[in-house]
């Protein structure tokens, strides 16, 4: 370790999985990227290959490739010791359960430099192994310097359970970096060549959803929503959903819930109606392209997919659930929100957003993107993490 690493606070990121297609890992990306610009030494503990190494490899970061993807046994543990022991972080910060699970095990200081950031509280979903990832959690809070929730919802959510100490705890919403009007107006231009290319005509209605294809998600219920609204005749039967809904190949329960879709499609007849889009890095001409998103989840965190397409001035359509109706002021005229799980009024809200005319939609657009502007932005986010860094370095210093 050099002298001038030595006079900068140096942050070890655990994360438990490596590619950016996860809220949690791209969350981890944007605070290397934010927080090596202001000046941070970082270092990075993550499972090999995918996004992460690379990402670490482009800004010159140290990468300890880890097997954080699976159970805590003692072999990892011991293993993330070891890196621990020989950097001797000023924090340790742990993304998702998992991870923090292997980081406050393995920390024999964990109770004063661990950072976990919750990105969304699923254990109380029930479940055998979900009862017991909760009592870990329990055992573990004691050897946590602070708590990070993405939300309040979860903030509350993580008290009631138990699994963190709320004195403990900051909220700090996701981030994303803003777009300016002039983006906005070049990201149009790429928007109707978007239409062109799927056939998709300017006077129809195109709705998007982008989302992996899990329980969570939900995506069958966009699915009976979309086809009711059509028969019940609250959108134009020239509608369209677009679909840009992945699974890698090893998941296979993601593979099954495409086939699942696929079969709706097929016996719903709504192939002329629905239409699927290969996933790529950069979506935001998409955003732009659609007349909504949609987001018909059961649980979440703060998805970064609402906040990317409001911060477009793309409507939103989605459930009010965890860290959503924060970020998305519906009796504000910023989007629409509707019960997790209730096709009929995902159906009824399709119809709503069509019932606007293309003014009213833009509207509703630029209202979201105003909450982005004000209050989840990358920069706050960045700003707040290290603050609440700071705070447990200088509790330390004081023990």
């Amino acid at each position: 370790m050099t002298e001038r690493s030595r006079t900068r606070m140096h942050v070890l990121l655990v994360a438990a999985a490596n590619r950016t297609t996860g809220g949690g890992e791209r969350h981890v990306a944007d605070l290397m990227r934010g927080l090596s610009a202001r000046g941070l030494n970082l270092s990075v503990a993550a499972p090999a290959g995918g996004d992460l190494e690379q990402l670490a490899a482009d800004l010159h970061m140290q990468h300890f490739a880890l097997p954080l993807d699976g159970l805590p046994t003692s072999a990892a543990t011991r293993k993330l010791r070891a890196v621990i022991d020989q950097l001797q972080p000023d924090v340790v910060h742990a993304h998702g359960t998992r991870a923090a699970a292997f980081a406050r095990r393995a920390d024999p200081r964990a109770a004063r430099r661990v950072v976990y950031t919750l990105h969304g509280i699923h254990l109380d979903k029930g479940g055998a192994t979900s009862a017991a990832k909760l009592l870990l959690e329990r055992r573990l809070r004691t050897r946590t310097a602070a708590f990070i929730t993405v939300c309040r919802s979860d903030a509350r959510r993580g008290g009631d359970l138990r699994i963190l100490d709320r004195e403990k705890t900051r909220v700090i919403h996701n981030g994303v970096e803003p777009v300016t009007e002039h983006e906005l107006a070049q990201l149009d231009l790429r928007a109707t060549a978007e239409r062109e290319q799927l056939g998709i005509t300017p006077d129809r209605l195109f709705f998007l959803h982008i989302g992996r294809a899990s329980v969570p998600k939900d995506q069958m219920s966009l699915l009976h929503a979309f086809s009711k609204a059509l028969i019940e005749g609250a959108i134009p039967d020239d509608a369209v959903l677009g679909l840009v809904v992945t699974a890698a190949p090893d998941d296979r329960s993601g593979q099954r819930i495409l086939e699942q879709l696929r079969a709706y499609i097929a016996h719903a007849k709504l192939g002329d109606n629905v239409c699927w889009i290969p996933p790529r890095p950069d979506l935001a001409s998409l955003y732009r392209a659609a007349d909504a998103f949609v987001l018909p989840s059961r649980w979440e965190g703060l998805p970064y997919t609402v906040l990317e397409a409001a911060n477009l001035a793309c409507p939103v359509i989605a459930t009010a659930v965890d860290g959503i109706p924060e970020a998305i002021d519906a009796p504000g005229g910023a989007g629409i929100l509707v019960p997790a799980g209730d096709a009929a009024a995902l159906a009824r809200a399709f119809g709503q957003l069509a019932s606007l005319p293309p003014s009213g939609r833009a509207q509703m657009g630029s209202r979201a993107r105003e909450r982005i502007l004000t209050s989840f932005t990358l920069s706050r986010m960045i700003v707040d993490t290290l603050d609440v860094y700071r705070g447990v370095t200088a509790t330390a210093a004081d023990r």
